[in-house]
């Protein structure tokens, strides 16, 4: 697949460092929580002890800075998509994030995982376009497991067994309308459990760069051989939003 991208070598025409610095943008902490829902954001912003708006030349949105147990952690949220989001990722990285952990939503391509579950991945199927300008196309990306360690013991302690915690394998992909049945049931077969559009480039980049980065979805929805469910809703959906966003500050602290 995309075999016919080739990892340039050369030094960047355009360099995340060079615009941060000129720009001079400059993190107050190299702990970051960043999500693609400003619901969620907002939440891991009620949470935190003070907070005040942190207006950055970086395209994402609520950038705020805070602090939860007397640390300091800069959230945001993300555009959707593997291309916008990295190209975020990469500037808030040249400004000074060193640990990340990303809370988005993903469907569902096995059928013991259900709306509202937490899934933690733990490697990737790379069927976005962006990873494959910085990693081989025989790479296979996965986050900090460190940090996936730290952020799952948190919500164990918070979750209480009350909300079904999952890891395996996400497909990321830049089609959505192209999650095709054949498809799901093949990367099922290899340990995949969610797909979304961003993750596995969001590891990749992390790689890259020699940052730690975790990442934590909520299951929004369910692929089925006969149908799609989507919900966004639920009050188990925003169960989990509460958990995520209240563990990721502990997992940072």
């Amino acid at each position: 697949m995309v075999d016919y991208i080739r990892v340039g070598v050369e030094e960047p025409i355009i360099d995340p460092s060079e615009y941060v610095k000129r720009e001079n943008i400059v993190l107050p902490t190299d702990k970051c929580i960043l999500t693609f829902s400003s619901r969620t954001t907002r939440t891991i912003i009620d949470f935190m002890e003070k907070y005040e708006s942190m207006p950055i030349k970086i395209p994402i949105f609520d950038p705020t800075i805070g602090e939860y147990s007397g640390t300091k952690i800069f959230t945001a949220t993300l555009n959707v998509g593997a291309p916008a989001s990295v190209m975020a990722l990469e500037l808030l990285i040249a400004a000074g994030a060193k640990k990340i952990i990303i809370i988005g939503a993903a469907g569902s391509t096995h059928p013991d995982v259900e709306i509202g579950d937490i899934f933690l991945p733990t490697w990737g199927i790379r069927e976005e376009g962006t990873s494959y300008h910085y990693m081989p196309p025989n790479y296979k990306p996965k986050p900090n497991r460190t940090l996936l360690n730290r952020l799952k013991s948190e919500i164990e302690k918070i979750s209480q067994g009350s909300i079904k915690i999952v890891e395996g394998g996400v497909w990321s992909i830049d089609a959505v309308f192209r999650e095709t049945k054949d498809k799901m049931r093949e990367y099922r077969k290899k340990g995949v459990v969610g797909v979304d559009m961003e993750s596995t480039a969001l590891m990749t980049v992390a790689d890259y760069r020699g940052v730690a980065l975790a990442i934590a979805l909520i299951i929004s929805d369910e692929l089925r051989e006969d149908s799609w469910i989507y919900v966004w809703e639920s009050e188990k959906i925003i169960k989990s939003e509460r958990i995520l966003s209240l563990a990721s500050l502990r997992a940072l602290v």
